[in-house]
């Protein structure tokens, strides 16, 4: 495992490999192939704090060809956690996160807790996996760059690792041990922190958790795997959340970040800089601020969907439908600056399509509720 929670971690060469495995621990760098997060069994990158790291190449969350036969989870592939349940923030800054080896589909996981995920290149697939939006929420930062998410942005569900106890912290560790988890559920991280044992070594003082995880049903076996010690630390006792919680998104940067996805997540939305596209399904009933100079489109390919929002407000413009497709659109209320009924004016304000004709678009406001437009800004 990876844990950044201060300082800078930095590579420069994309011909470069950097691998985290939580099954072999191990960590090299070697010529010819992308910085990859887990290669046998899971491995994590988590970023918190202050701690700021930046990728020259995509970040590849996979399996080995070895384990097509071990149970398919979250926690079979490579997880990235941008900010850290209890340690908020961090900034990871790549070209993309991407699926390789055997993993498929649904094995992996960028769980947001904070943190702010920087695009520093134009990408048609940011990130091939899901994403978890917890209560620290999730902040995406474009940076001038047009970059498309096609998957979702989810609320986590059921319940997860809340702490875990350590009743003896063992003694003449020489270096942290990874923790591990297995059984009761999937995704939960964590990461040992270490003291002087008062006898030249070190030992285990506490364990942090740095995602709870989804769907655990029991208490999960965590173990302390290597890190040569004298006398092993002991585990204590597991402690289980409630109920797992959601929290903001918000857009920063110039540039549009487009989400091919659905967006179930259950805080507000803000789009402080650029402009956003939802290109799937939307069900939250925060609040959806668009800021000045910003846009936000909202598109559903699949019109068994009618995207479900609260309130919309502020002085940037609201786009209903691509000008191609049919869309409709419920929300509690509307209060933007420019509320438009088909394409935007320009492909280059999505970067999905040229057709000027208006499409057909239903827009529903839920009874005893308002529609305000405001002045049109900027002559647009």
């Amino acid at each position: 495992d990876l844990n950044v929670t201060a300082g800078t971690f930095t590579t420069t060469d994309p011909s470069k490999e950097f691998v985290v495995s939580a099954t072999r621990p191990k960590t090299y760098i070697s010529e010819g192939n992308p910085i990859t997060v887990n290669y046998t069994g899971k491995g994590v990158l988590s970023v918190g704090g202050t701690g700021q790291v930046t990728i020259a190449s995509p970040i590849t969350l996979t399996k080995d060809v070895d384990d097509v036969d071990e149970v398919v989870g979250y926690d079979k592939a490579g997880i990235v956690n941008v900010g850290m349940g209890g340690n908020p923030g961090g900034t990871l800054t790549v070209p993309g996160i991407q699926l390789g080896g055997s993993a498929g589909t649904n094995d992996g996981m960028v769980n947001f807790h904070g943190g702010t995920l920087v695009a520093s290149s134009d990408s048609l697939d940011f990130v091939q996996v899901l994403s978890r939006v917890w209560p620290e929420g999730a902040k995406i930062d474009t940076n001038g760059h047009d970059v498309t998410m096609n998957r979702s942005l989810l609320a986590p569900w059921g319940v997860g690792v809340e702490s875990i106890a350590v009743t003896d912290g063992g003694a003449g560790y020489i270096g942290t041990p990874v923790v591990s988890f297995s059984g009761g559920g999937s995704g939960a991280t964590g990461y040992a922190v270490m003291a002087d044992d008062g006898a030249g070594g070190l030992m285990v003082d506490h364990i942090v958790v740095t995602n709870p995880g989804v769907g655990y049903t029991s208490v999960p076996t965590v173990s302390l795997l290597g890190g040569g010690m004298a006398t092993p630390a002991t585990v204590g006792e597991v402690f289980l959340n409630a109920h797992n919680e959601s929290g903001d998104f918000e857009k920063l940067g110039e540039g549009t970040l487009t989400v091919t996805g659905n967006m179930t997540f259950t805080g507000d939305n803000t789009i402080t800089e650029g402009d956003l596209v939802v290109y799937g399904d939307l069900s939250y009933t925060g609040t959806t601020t668009i800021g000045s100079d910003c846009s936000f489109q909202v598109f559903t390919p699949d019109t068994a969907y009618t995207p479900t929002l609260g309130n919309i407000v502020g002085p940037g413009d609201l786009y209903v439908g691509d000008g191609v497709n049919s869309t409709s659109l419920t929300a509690t209320s509307i209060q933007v600056g420019t509320l438009t009924i088909g394409a935007p004016p320009t492909a280059a304000a999505t970067g999905l399509h040229s057709v000027p004709e208006p499409s057909t678009a239903m827009l529903l406001l839920l009874a005893g509720c308002a529609l305000f437009l405001a002045a049109r800004r900027n002559g647009k």
